[in-house]
């Protein structure tokens, strides 16, 4: 891996949603009819039964690097036959993600939007099948970036 690193994605199980779901049906197998009313006693069992969605559910990472005149994604991803709520992960380095070209005549708008195809077009291959990447630390930013300088300055530090 060469170049300057520019963004983590996180690839999570599940959605957030789907998380606060699946927490729910968890808790209600979880406690007694006799103690529902108690709201103090529930609120303790959830907040043991909860974990941090953002930590906990991750089975990969997505790094996004500045190489020469491209961009190059580089993914880990747990290494477990099974995924499921609160496994313990190991992860390993599998290999290239995406490259991304860039051109002169590209617009930071343009960059942009190519880099987010690239991304959205992971999930229909093996291992991002049937998890969720997380665009958010891209889309908060991403637009605020002068992608055109940055490539550029990578360029010449490279020559």
């Amino acid at each position: 891996m060469q170049g300057k690193l520019l963004f983590e994605l996180p690839v999570y199980r599940l959605s957030k949603e789907a998380f606060r779901e699946e927490t729910d049906k968890v808790l209600a197998k979880r406690i007694p009819e006799s103690i529902k009313d108690d709201e103090a006693l529930c609120r303790e069992l959830r907040r043991m039964y909860k974990h941090p969605y953002h930590y906990n559910e991750a089975v990969g990472w997505i790094q996004i690097y500045a190489d020469g005149i491209q961009l190059v994604a580089y993914y880990y991803f747990v290494v477990s036959d099974r995924v499921r709520r609160g496994f313990k992960k190991k992860y390993e380095h599998r290999g290239k993600a995406f490259e991304m070209g860039t051109f002169m005549g590209q617009t930071n708008e343009d960059i942009l939007a190519g880099l987010f195809d690239r991304i959205s077009s992971l999930s229909h291959y093996e291992p991002f099948k049937g998890y969720v990447i997380s665009t958010d630390p891209l889309k908060n930013v991403g637009a605020y970036v002068d992608w055109k300088t940055l490539i550029n300055s990578n360029k010449q530090a490279q020559l």
